[in-house]
């Protein structure tokens, strides 16, 4: 099985984790799970999505349908913030 391993530092001047790199990889894959591990190295938050991944020509049993907690809609519905 292949990985793939994201980790998105946090942008104070956006107040966000830009997600923009894991929404370009998986717009052409079937993703079974995405994992999320939070952490702190020295000051700035830290966020790594582990993506498991099928091997080629093999479909996922479902898509995984990966939706942004960093959105402004996210957020208002309760999602992923950060709050100095």
């Amino acid at each position: 099985m292949l990985i793939r391993v994201f980790t998105l530092a946090f942008e104070p001047m956006t107040r966000r984790f830009n997600d923009d790199p894991v929404r370009d990889f998986i717009a052409d894959k079937n993703i079974a799970s995405i994992r999320d591990h939070f952490f702190l190295k020295d000051d700035p938050p830290y966020l790594a999505l582990v993506l498991p991944l099928g091997r080629p020509g093999r479909r996922a049993p479902h898509r995984h349908q990966y939706q942004s907690m960093f959105t402004p809609q996210a957020a208002a519905a309760g999602g992923c913030r950060m709050e100095s």
